[in-house]
């Protein structure tokens, strides 16, 4: 694109991203993330929340996911439920949860995130007072309440 003089969107930069999900692609999001900053584009709530993603995937850690999320002046509910993801797929159960408690605004696929991830992890107490408390059940809550603790019954 730079070659031909063609500039990218937002949408550029949110597909090249996708492109990088495994920890040995870190150097190239990493110089994905420098082009976005040099061309302004992290006030886009859609940017960020692709760089949030991508550093949680390839991250060893929720540290990097964290500082995009912490510098964004914008989120949505989104923004939200990546960092929260991001932190369940990396064991901070705790700081899910104490994102989860502040989050201004929840979706049903933030409540079902939560209730999977908690399930996932064996957290079937927790998850199971998450499920109750969901003010909105859908057929996916369901369904991930129920195989996430019948995954976890032991048959003798």
């Amino acid at each position: 694109m730079k070659a031909s003089m063609v500039a990218p969107n937002s949408y550029t930069f949110s597909f090249i991203l996708k492109c990088f999900e495994s920890f040995e692609a870190w150097k190239c999001g990493i110089a994905v993330h420098s082009e976005i900053v040099k061309m302004g584009f992290c006030s886009s709530v859609f940017v960020r929340n692709n760089l949030l993603n991508f550093y949680a995937k390839c991250g060893k850690s929720s540290g990097l996911a964290w500082r995009v999320f912490e510098e964004m002046t914008k989120r949505d509910v989104v923004s939200w439920n990546l960092m929260i993801g991001a932190y369940m797929e990396h064991g901070e159960i705790d700081c899910a949860m104490g994102l989860f408690d502040f989050m201004p605004e929840r979706s049903i696929v933030t409540w079902n995130s939560v209730v999977s991830g908690l399930s996932k992890v064996g957290n079937t107490e927790l998850a199971r007072s998450v499920f109750e408390k969901m003010p909105e059940k859908n057929e996916c809550a369901f369904c991930m309440f129920s195989f996430g603790f019948l995954g976890t019954w032991e048959v003798d």
